[in-house]
């Protein structure tokens, strides 16, 4: 790869390319993308140059310096070392102006929403976000040519516009999600046990540490974050129906149970983490039930032990 990098940039400076040719290459220079490569190609193309620059070139030089703000004020400099370097420097400066432009264009989006608080958002590349409660993504406005690239904390439900030549990779503090073009669901709130990526169509590749899984519709990749160890498992209900109002519980423990619906009702439970069964719960509201309604479902399923009290936003539980 070192190999060919050089000679496509060597082939540059030599114009052995056509315009439409050098501009793609001159947008690939400043990409991020194999820097190192470039970089130490760039520098022995400037230790090989030999060659003088004629009147011309030293007066494009002084035009694009003024255009850019570099005054000169060794004269020397200009006579003895300019011949030798001129030449290079102009795509250099046209390679930084380039890039200094990009920079400059492009700004960081960040979308939040409060407890309680769901948003729709649409991306610079047609696709579709919906940002469930307490949840954070920040984008480019921007996309580069090869990528778009989000950051995710919460959960959020994707449908991406398919791109075959710029991959759509949503980044976590755990885990990454690469796809092309598909819909998905990415569940990773920051005091939840569980992380949580389910593909309702399409296919996306999960980078989780060293491992890679690959999902196909209707799988979910379940990451528990204090054992490090993952699941891979089919799902039958789809866990992004909580954008039309339902709270659905697969497997969860009740202290997540607790956390969703902190996130859900803005409000704040006080228990006791060691007075919590370490049973796992399944269950689905569809029908926009209240916070009481949900607790009542929940006494009923844990028995007589389980209590709560109600003071404003504080729900007391206590579970002998």
């Amino acid at each position: 790869m070192a190999n060919y990098i050089s000679k496509l940039i060597a082939q540059y400076f030599g114009k052995q390319h056509n315009p439409e040719t050098n501009t793609k290459i001159q947008q690939w220079l400043v990409d991020s993308e194999f820097a190192q490569e470039k970089d130490k190609a760039l520098f022995q193309i400037w230790e090989q140059l030999d060659g003088g620059a004629d009147r011309a070139t030293r007066e494009s030089l002084r035009e694009v310096n003024a255009k850019i703000g570099i005054k000169s004020h060794h004269n020397r400099f200009i006579k003895h070392t300019l011949p030798r370097v001129a030449a290079a420097l102009i795509p250099f400066i046209v390679i930084a102006s380039i890039w200094i432009y990009q920079s400059s264009s492009i700004n960081t989006i960040e979308v939040a929403t409060l407890a309680g608080e769901q948003k729709e958002i649409q991306l610079p590349d047609g696709s579709t976000v919906w940002l469930n409660a307490c949840s954070k993504i920040s984008y480019n406005d921007k996309f580069s040519d090869s990528l778009r690239n989000v950051t995710l904390t919460g959960e959020a439900y994707f449908s991406v516009v398919r791109n075959e030549y710029k991959r759509f990779v949503v980044t976590t503090k755990d885990l990454s999600v690469t796809v092309l073009g598909t819909q998905f669901n990415v569940k990773t709130y920051p005091n939840d046990e569980l992380v949580t990526t389910t593909l309702t169509h399409g296919k996306v590749a999960i980078q989780l540490s060293k491992e890679k899984y690959t999902l196909q519709p209707n799988q979910e990749l379940v990451y528990n974050i204090a054992s490090k160890s993952s699941v891979l498992q089919g799902v039958s209900d789809s866990t992004s129906t909580w954008r039309n109002g339902s709270l659905l519980f697969n497997e969860l423990t009740m202290g997540d149970i607790f956390n969703a619906l902190e996130r859900r009702f803005n409000v704040s439970f006080i228990y006791s983490k060691a007075s919590l069964p370490t049973d796992k719960y399944s269950i689905k509201f569809t029908n926009d039930e209240s916070l009481t309604q949900i607790l009542n479902v929940f006494q009923d399923v844990t028995g007589e032990g389980f209590t709560y009290t109600t003071n404003g936003k504080n729900i007391t539980i206590t579970i002998e």
